[in-house]
């Protein structure tokens, strides 16, 4: 009866374990497609539109070249793969993260068979367990900037690529099959490490070091040696530090108490929103860093234990595993040393932002891995604590993963009024803004791709509609009625020919909001476009849920004042003819 019950059990925690880490993988799913835009975000416009323009025109050297501190070599290649495959639309790209992410629970999973040294069929399952915990863990929502910006495959690689070298390489020390191959593998994820940010250079100095202490042979430390000076030397060579930021000696030297508290809060961040804080409050914050200093206090028992064993001469493979995740918390460690050095000029409150819960959330699984053996060791007196702290944590991390199923549409439209100035050539700066701050170099990339065409330059809506502005428009003469209102037209600072204009539009018959509106005038001359998209709730209210996204943006010339325009919806579907034209309204912001 013992027997068959602890069955049940264990296939009731399996289910479990693999319903709620299903939960957050297709969380993470929705609320990419949830937040999905074409229009390139902030950096992406020089970092992938513009490095693609440089490949397209053959430069070869935009590979190598710095993005801020970083050599993203891994990304841009991706990038590459992006326009060649799915045209900029970062499709691709976005796929590629909870891919990554996939990948780094399969490693901790990895680790867990290698430190589970029990009766090799509960091994198996506890080892399971573990990875649909991990893979919960590392879906969390609260790194939904990582996630759902197209940009940010390299925040996943800089952690995934170095713990996959402390793995292949723990591997080839304890492996009597094929070591050599597994060091192998290990050299070239670490090389590789250097080509996802800049804190993936210190990958090879620490695997040599970790190399020295469990006691591998000369050549394998000196293959490291070698690779780690050559990495690092090609990776300074014709560096230039970033402007506006910081470094981390300066930190020290001037900071070192607000620098100390950036890297506890760094690490800290997965405690900080999980507790719910949505700013900065103190009693939060000081749990978060007080976690942080937990981890710091076991990770130092275990680097000493370790260190201690391996160097008198033990070869205890669990001892060698240990260390290689130890050297990897290290790893994240000085990543939030390095960020905080760099980027403590912003406040240390910058220490929160969303992106850095990633590192974060890899460092505690890390420790989580570490203290499993010694859990399952002492499961009769540890029992009672770690079940309640693991209910009350899968609790807040289910509750918080709910915030991925909330709606963006707003902000999709904001991207999308924004790439239309863009188009239009409007330099509707607090528009604009919402994807890049207006500049020089924002437009003259914005010219290159619409030249040939790229990314949302190259697709519909937006592909060509400058050049159409002005023209004739063989419009039918009747056409279906759309039900709407033209509510605001405003002006445009700087600009004298077009006005900002915001309604709302919808199609009658198929009760289908519009995507894209021209606006014409008596001569059916074309005198502006306009985007649907737009969430109006008072809308919906009034007339029906369908129209709920009817709220439409765009810029247009005004009329004369005896000619009167009609907006014609997506292709020739209907017509709003002849609507009120409201007083123009100054700036909006």
């Amino acid at each position: 009866m013992t027997g068959i019950r602890e069955q049940i059990i264990i296939r009731c925690c399996l289910t479990a374990g693999a319903i709620v880490a299903l939960y957050f993988v297709l969380t993470v799913i929705a609320g990419i497609s949830l937040s999905y835009s074409p229009v390139p975000f902030w950096d992406m416009w020089g970092g992938t539109l513009n490095f693609y323009l440089a490949v397209l025109d053959g430069n070869t050297n935009v590979w190598w070249t710095q993005h801020n501190e970083h050599r993203i070599i891994l990304s841009r290649l991706l990038f590459w793969l992006d326009f060649q495959l799915a045209g900029g639309s970062g499709v691709l790209l976005l796929a590629t993260h909870p891919i990554l992410a996939g990948l780094a629970a399969y490693v901790f999973y990895l680790f867990c068979r290698q430190l589970i040294i029990i009766e090799p069929d509960r091994a198996r399952v506890l080892s399971l367990l573990c990875a649909t915990f991990f893979t919960a863990w590392l879906f969390q929502w609260m790194q939904a900037e990582n996630f759902t910006w197209a940009f940010q495959s390299q925040f996943f690689l800089a952690q995934l690529l170095p713990l996959l070298t402390c793995y292949l390489l723990a591997r080839s020390a304890t492996t009597s099959t094929r070591p050599t191959l597994w060091f192998s593998a290990a050299c070239v994820a670490g090389v590789a490490s250097a080509g996802t940010m800049a804190n993936g250079i210190i990958c090879l100095p620490l695997m040599m070091v970790y190399a020295l202490v469990t006691r591998q042979s000369w050549q394998r430390v000196l293959v490291l040696a070698v690779l780690a000076a050559i990495t690092l030397s090609l990776y300074f060579r014709n560096y230039w530090a970033p402007r506006g930021h910081g470094s981390v000696t300066q930190a020290l030297l001037e900071q070192p108490l607000d620098l100390a508290q950036y890297v506890l809060l760094y690490i800290g961040t997965p405690f900080y929103f999980l507790l719910g804080a949505g700013i900065y409050t103190t009693a939060v914050a000081v749990v978060a860093m007080v976690a942080t200093v937990l981890m710091a206090i076991v990770v130092a028992c275990f680097l000493v234990t370790t260190t201690r064993a391996l160097l008198s001469g033990s070869r205890d493979p669990r001892k060698i595993w240990q260390l290689a995740l130890v050297f990897y918390i290290i790893y994240l460690a000085g990543t939030a040393l390095g960020t905080g050095g760099g980027r403590l000029v912003f406040g240390v409150n910058q220490a929160l932002a969303y992106r850095y819960t990633t590192p974060a959330l890899m460092a505690w699984a890390a420790l989580f891995v570490l203290l499993i053996p010694g859990i399952v060791r002492h499961w009769r007196s540890t029992r009672l604590v770690v079940v309640p702290a693991v209910v009350v944590l899968c609790y807040l991390m289910i509750s918080l993963q709910l915030q991925a199923l909330n709606s963006r549409q707003q902000q999709i439209f904001e991207r999308s009024l924004a790439a239309l100035a863009l188009e239009l050539d409007i330099r509707d700066a607090p528009r604009i803004l919402a994807v890049h701050e207006m500049s020089s170099a924002l437009i003259h990339i914005v010219d290159l791709a619409r030249r040939r065409e790229l990314s949302v330059f190259g697709n519909y809506p937006l592909q060509g509609l400058r050049e159409q502005l002005g023209r004739f428009y063989q419009a039918p003469e009747e056409l279906p009625s759309c039900e709407g209102y033209l509510d605001i037209i405003a002006e445009v600072r700087g600009e004298t020919e077009y006005h900002f204009i915001q309604g709302w539009l919808v199609n009658t018959t198929t009760r289908a909001p519009a995507t894209l509106i021209r606006i014409v005038d008596s001569n059916n001359l074309t005198q502006g476009f306009a985007l649907g998209g737009q969430v109006r709730t008072d809308v919906a209210t009034a007339i029906g849920a369908y129209a709920e996204t009817a709220g439409f943006g765009g810029y247009m010339t005004l009329p004369d004042t005896d000619s009167s325009i009609r907006l014609i919806a997506d292709n020739n579907a209907c017509e709003l003819g002849n609507p009120a034209l409201p007083e123009i309204a100054g700036e909006l912001n």
